[in-house]
This record gives structure tokens, sequence and C-alpha cells, in this order.
């Protein structure tokens, strides 16, 4: 049965195709929520801060968008 759900699922190719995406998240996500504190705690920049997410958010489909047509 393990055999099934590996052809279906993709098998390694599928896991290493995560791990990248989740790499290339992890390395994204990071300065964004460094940049966040930074502005909030170094800054005192409470009110305006809150920008970072959504502006970061629209940003972060791009990166993906980007990443998977140069991986085809």
């Amino acid at each position: 049965m393990g055999h099934l759900s590996d052809a279906l699922q993709g098998g390694d190719y599928t896991e290493s195709r995560n791990k990248k995406f989740e790499l290339l998240a992890t390395v994204y996500w990071c300065p964004n929520t460094a940049l966040y504190m930074a502005i909030s705690f170094i800054g005192g920049a409470w009110d305006k801060s809150w920008i970072v997410w959504p502006i970061a958010g629209v940003v972060y489909g791009v990166v993906l968008a980007v990443a998977r047509v140069l991986k085809k």
C-alpha cells in the first residue's frame, strides 16, 4: 500500500520539491519578521508596523510564482 501512496504523491520528487519551497519560505519570512520587530520595538511605530504583513504577503505570492516559473 505504501508504494501506491508514494506513486500518487510523487514519492521523493514531491518531498524534495516541498523542502525547497519550505526553505524559500523560511528565507523569505524571517527577514520580514525581523523588519516588523525592528519597526515595532526599536522604532516604537506599532501603529504603522502592521503594514509589513499585507505587503509581505502580496510580495510572497509573487516570489512563489516566480520560483515556480524558474523551476520549470
